[in-house]
């Protein structure tokens, strides 16, 4: 069961950080053209984390 909650919480934090970046970081992110770097990073991170879950909920 831990795994399962530490799993949710990267799911909540992908969630969390992709708010972030599209609401109080993107100002500077387009200033620095990172935008598509931000987003990119974002997915993966959100990828990895339901992998994670899934993993969690098999094993």
């Amino acid at each position: 069961m831990t795994m399962v909650r530490i799993a949710a919480a990267l799911c909540f934090l992908a969630v969390a950080l992709g708010a972030f970046g599209a609401h109080w970081l993107k100002p500077t992110l387009e200033a620095h053209g990172l935008v598509d770097v931000w987003n990119k990073a974002v997915l993966y991170h959100f990828i990895h984390a339901i992998a994670l879950f899934v993993l969690a909920l098999c094993g």
